[in-house]
């Protein structure tokens, strides 16, 4: 996960912060999403406070500007299929009905 400064294109600001991420083996792509989400953002928070303690923001380090991954298209779902990985599944389902109004999922 990396926080970048802002700059002209996606991702291509010097970098703030760096950390690894670990997600599960099984991990669909929603929730994946999700929990990278949540890791951002407590690197955000702890940047922040760093901000504010110090009363600067870092100047940070600049990296060679990679290749974006953008949405996946069609090659790139059949490719997920065929290695079993997943965009989304019941369990996704059910946490997002959770979130709207707690309605049970029936599938």
């Amino acid at each position: 996960m990396t926080l970048h400064r802002l700059g002209p294109r996606i991702d291509t600001g010097a970098i703030l912060v760096q950390e690894p991420v670990s997600l599960p083996a099984d991990v669909t792509a929603t929730r994946a999403s999700v929990l990278l989400y949540m890791h951002g953002r407590t690197m955000l928070e702890t940047l922040l406070d760093d901000i504010a303690r110090t009363g600067a923001v870092p100047e940070g380090r600049d990296a060679p500007v990679l290749p974006y991954c953008p949405f996946p298209d069609r090659r790139m779902l059949r490719d997920l299929r065929r290695r079993g990985l997943k965009l989304t599944d019941i369990r996704d389902l059910r946490d997002a009905m959770s979130l709207s109004g707690g309605r049970k999922a029936t599938v």
